[in-house]
């Protein structure tokens, strides 16, 4: 079953910096000990709730970009 990525999503922004990719981003936002699948599948939620400027999941992301982050 996928997730609901509909408006009503907590969500906040984040603006993206130098060196950032959607996995480092996604990283950054679990625990320490998050495994290789609680990251990507943060990565996909991610990339869910940015398709409208993060067209395809290999798309690059630019520092200074702003995109929209879970809560």
């Amino acid at each position: 079953m996928q997730p609901d990525f509909s408006e009503d999503v907590a969500a906040t922004a984040y603006t993206v910096a130098p060196g950032d990719s959607l996995w480092s981003i996604a990283e950054d936002q679990l625990t320490p000990d998050a495994s290789g699948a609680e990251v990507l599948a943060l990565v996909h939620t991610i990339w869910h709730l940015n398709q409208k400027t993060i067209p395809t999941l290999d798309t690059l992301i630019f520092p200074g970009q702003t995109i929209t982050l879970p809560r």
